[in-house]
């Protein structure tokens, strides 16, 4: 998903630097800028979205070896559960482990101090 991400952006930052390609009687002026300035805000929003998306899946897997932030690491493979196909196997199989009684048990083991 984040190549086609950086694919728009880089179609999108193209169209703003270039707006001859897009001449047309019929476009209003404005029109070519709003088009390649939408190209390339979603490109990098979908970017953003995956850098940001996987610092938290690796604080997550951090988190899990310490054994802090049980619920965090539930949201987080609740979330990994949309990545088809390989994703929702790993989401569900961390479901399942981290709802075990005893999983809960180290995980409040290791935060008493």
């Amino acid at each position: 998903m984040c190549n086609l991400g950086l694919i728009h952006f880089a179609i999108g930052t193209y169209l703003l630097a270039h707006p001859e390609l897009m001449k047309d009687s019929n476009a209003p002026p404005f029109g070519q800028a709003l088009f390649g300035g939408a190209f390339a805000f979603i490109g990098g929003a979908v970017v953003l979205g995956g850098w940001v998306s996987g610092a938290l899946l690796i604080y997550s897997a951090r988190m899990m070896q310490k054994r802090k932030h049980r619920i965090f690491s539930t949201v987080m493979a609740a979330l990994i559960c949309l990545n088809a196909p390989l994703g929702t196997v790993l989401g569900v199989f961390t479901l399942i482990v981290l709802s075990r009684p005893s999983v809960k048990d180290l995980y409040d083991a290791a935060e008493r101090p």
